[in-house]
């Protein structure tokens, strides 16, 4: 009896202990929750801002809000909505589509307003905003490939924006929203919960990209691209000596559903044609036989049973020099017959080929290698001027620019530094990443690629009073139904000042229409670029001390 008395005194004492506490010492807490009501909304870091090598701003984030709308207190929907379509926030059938495709209290209605259209509707009833970041791109579209763009989610989806994308973001915070109901403006207000967490702010990154080389550069890819009528124009420029990517565009950006296109530089694999021979004509000297023969007889031609191998245009007996500067396919065809697929294949890997350059630039593609065993001769012809297998661009720049470097192979750099609270973290140091080639095999590699300008296939690239190598291109692609005779990639990469300052410059044409032999469609636009670039300052200093040198 005792016992029970005890149990029922036990339970009367708890449920008074439990009533004192409703009544008195969390009374406050429940009159709050019938006067407030509150939601958790992050609060966006600001993205890091982008620059160039000069502290020039490439991308940068700009306030922005993004609205929202508790749907209880919006009393005539319609109205509201016109109102923010009169304002040019979002159309009103956006706005009253969103309001019906959730059961949520608080919507949101659009992110990226400005401040002044945020105003003009934040005195509504209902309406409130939150002040995070758009992203400002100054160049507008110029070089957008490499530096990317965001997503609405602010997730870096291309370019630079998405392969630094965990540097530029930061991290998000949140903050907490009330509203007093008994309050007659019914507005929202910031509330000091300890749940709330500050931003963290993205680190800056400055680029090795310079604007003035981008604005040419895109100045002469549109001209080219609308000469042409191609499907895409490419032109890059590389510090030889460093290995930093100067400049690129890649035009045009978008596609023709405004979807984003690939990054040519890096994504893009393609037949490279004659530019290869930079590599047989490597693998044939290093082999030490005579140089002075008979590679390309008098209007030779070479047949494979019922294929035949012949050059354009009817020609005197070339030896290698002439096989390379007039970029004959008979006398390159033959190198590679003599020298076998196994060693052309070794010395390609060795220049950087079918392998990744680790490039800073998101989904770099390794090409498709050439075989090292041909089951037949013409096969093997075929790859000796560059048929039959798939490079990348920027695979192909940096074997020139290894030969324009004294055969030293050098690591692609985009990104220079990263920037914390205006104090650099990081900085990118140039980095060899093997020597290709024999200081002496180098130089008479680059006697020979000099001549390509002098009286070769290259004339149309030569700039007076410069000392420039270089080597056309014009790769004819293949489909599944085989080679197409509309199907190109017409191509220049040229050194200016190989062996001293070297500059590196490419300009690839994809798919030119009508006539599309690289003497004419890119070695024009080679020209330009060079001469362009000789009037900016910084470049005008460099080149001058390289004819000062010699060149």
């Amino acid at each position: 009896m005792k016992l029970v008395k005890l149990l029922v005194l036990v339970m009367f004492l708890t449920a008074g202990a439990r009533l004192f506490q409703i009544q008195v010492v969390k009374a406050g807490s429940f009159r709050r929750g019938r006067l407030w009501n509150m939601w958790k909304v992050p609060l966006p870091a600001k993205r890091g801002t982008i620059y160039d090598r000069n502290g020039r701003v490439l991308a940068t984030d700009v306030e922005a809000y993004t609205i929202y709308v508790d749907r209880r207190m919006i009393k005539n929907p319609h109205a509201v909505a016109r109102r923010f379509e009169e304002m040019g926030i979002v159309s009103s059938s956006v706005f009253l589509k969103r309001l019906e495709e959730t059961r949520s209290r608080i919507v949101t209605i659009a992110r990226n307003v400005d401040r002044e259209r945020f105003r003009a509707v934040a005195s509504i009833k209902g309406v409130f905003g939150i002040r995070g970041w758009g992203r400002l791109y100054p160049l507008s579209s110029i070089g957008a490939t490499i530096i990317g763009r965001l997503n609405v989610e602010r997730k870096g989806i291309a370019g630079i924006e998405a392969s630094m994308d965990g540097i530029l973001k930061g991290k998000d915070g949140t903050t907490t929203i009330i509203l007093n109901l008994r309050s007659k403006e019914y507005k929202y207000i910031k509330y000091p919960s300890g749940s709330n967490r500050e931003p963290v702010n993205g680190k800056d990154i400055k680029l090795t990209l310079d604007i003035d080389l981008l604005n040419i550069l895109d100045r002469v890819g549109r001209k080219t691209l609308e000469k042409t009528k191609a499907d895409r124009v490419l032109c890059v420029v590389v510090d030889g000596l460093t290995g930093e990517i100067l400049g690129m565009s890649d035009i045009p950006e978008l596609g023709e559903t405004d979807g984003w296109v690939p990054n040519d530089l890096v994504q893009t694999e393609f037949e490279p044609g004659s530019i290869f021979k930079l590599i047989t004509g490597a693998a044939y000297i290093e082999s030490r036989k005579p140089l002075d023969i008979v590679f390309a007889d008098e209007n030779e031609e070479l047949r494979f049973g019922e294929k035949v191998i012949k050059d354009e245009r009817k020609h005197p007996p070339y030896d290698f020099r002439k096989s390379l500067a007039h970029s004959s396919n008979v006398g390159f065809a033959k190198m590679g017959l003599s020298l076998g697929a196994t060693r052309i294949y070794k010395t390609a890997l060795r220049f950087g080929l079918f392998t990744g350059t680790g490039v800073l630039l998101p989904g770099e593609k390794l090409g498709t290698p050439m075989k090292t065993r041909y089951r037949y001769d013409f096969d093997l012809a075929l790859a000796s001027f560059g048929q039959g297998f798939r490079v990348t661009p920027i695979q192909m720049l940096y074997a020139y620019g290894a030969v324009g470097n004294n055969g030293k192979l050098m690591k692609p750099l985009i990104v220079k530094e990263i920037i914390e609270d205006g104090k650099t973290i990081r900085r990118a140091r140039p980095r060899t990443i093997r020597q290709v080639l024999d200081i002496n095999v180098n130089e008479k590699l680059v006697s020979y690629l000099r001549d390509v300008l002098q009286y070769g296939t290259g004339k149309l690239a030569r700039v007076k009073g410069l000392d420039i190598i270089g080597k056309t291109g014009t790769g004819q692609q293949s489909t599944k139904e085989g080679y197409k005779s509309d199907e190109y990639v017409s191509s220049f990469i040229g050194v200016v000042g190989p062996g001293k300052a070297p500059i590196i410059v490419g300009v690839f044409v994809f798919k030119p229409k009508g006539y599309h032999k690289a003497s004419y469609v890119a070695c024009p636009a080679f020209k330009e670029i060079v001469k362009r670039m000789i009037n900016l300052p910084q470049y005008r200093i460099r080149f001058l001390k390289e004819v000062a040198l010699g060149g």
